[in-house]
């Protein structure tokens, strides 16, 4: 019996973390309230508060369970470096297209947070996933270095800033802007490979002596 209580409030947090997601994407963090989780998720406020004292614990679980999501789904790292780098951006957009719990996670933190004392917590969640995902990316250009697919004097810093520029750009231009069904995914195929093409062949990615 004691496992099936478990179970039971397990989907129910889940079941609160959902609601979040929707609720937060509709009304930002700041106006949202744990009334509106409540009522999303189709339950009392009483019910709510039983597992999360405040809407700011329940975001933390919800950007905890989305950078989850994206640790599991990783593909395993391997050479060909710069075709690897590739196939995770294509992840990442494909995911962002798809309206994923992860995805939804960062439009809330990137587009529905504001700037506020209560938020500081999630702000520094934020950090540090950039952290990371910075250190990933990073690791992977250096990797292609190494393997002698990209220069050995690129700079490095400033090719990671520009795949993350790429990144964000495709995203906010033609992800986000349009049904899935008329995304061009040719196109941003080709805008990858054609800024790889660029690492290798332009001069200004070399480090100054």
């Amino acid at each position: 019996m004691a496992r099936k209580t478990r179970e039971e409030s397990e989907k129910t947090r889940q079941s609160i973390l959902d609601a979040a997601e929707s609720v937060f994407l509709a009304r930002g963090l700041a106006t949202a309230t744990m009334a509106d989780i409540a009522d999303a998720a189709g339950m009392s406020r009483g019910a709510v508060y039983g597992h999360y004292k405040n809407k700011q614990e329940v975001a933390m679980a919800m950007c905890h369970r989305g950078f989850q999501e994206i640790i599991d789904t990783l593909p395993p790292f391997k050479a060909p470096w710069c075709e690897q780098i590739i196939e995770l951006l294509q992840l990442f957009l494909r995911r962002s297209a798809t309206c994923s719990s992860s995805e939804r996670v960062l439009e809330i933190l990137y587009i529905k947070m504001e700037e506020h004392e209560e938020n500081c917590a999630l702000f520094r969640l934020r950090d540090v996933f950039e952290k990371r995902w910075n250190h990933t990316s990073r690791k992977l250009l250096q990797q292609a270095v190494k393997n002698g697919e990209l220069p050995a004097g690129l700079d490095l810093d400033m090719a990671n800033a520009s795949l993350l520029s790429l990144y964000h750009g495709i995203s906010c231009t033609q992800i986000w802007r349009h049904p899935v069904d008329k995304i061009d995914w040719d196109m941003i195929d080709r805008q990858l490979r054609a800024w790889s093409n660029t690492l290798r062949h332009c001069p200004e990615f070399i480090r100054k002596a």
